[in-house]
């Protein structure tokens, strides 16, 4: 018999600006937790995440940087790509 297959994603982060621990603590540690707790009981998990990377307080940003929106969100996705990466 198969493993059962779960997929599990959390909010997605907002690419305007850094991410911080509250992030982490509110959205992103009870994910992994759950994931990690599936695995242990067997099951194959998929648990993904990515950026939310429209909206007006980006294009406003993107503005008062002097910065295209798509350079704005490329800058802040790295940031918080990193910042995850460093939480591994």
């Amino acid at each position: 018999m198969s493993k059962e297959k779960i997929l599990i994603t959390s909010g997605l982060p907002y690419a305007n600006g850094p991410l911080h621990f509250g992030h982490i603590a509110g959205a992103y540690l009870p994910g992994d937790c759950y994931a990690r707790f599936q695995r242990l009981m067997g099951r194959d998990v998929l648990y993904i995440c990515g950026s939310d990377e429209f909206g007006v307080p980006i294009t406003i940003n993107a503005e008062l940087a002097g910065r295209t929106p798509k350079e704005h969100v490329d800058i802040f996705h790295a940031i918080n790509k990193a910042f995850f990466e460093k939480l591994a």
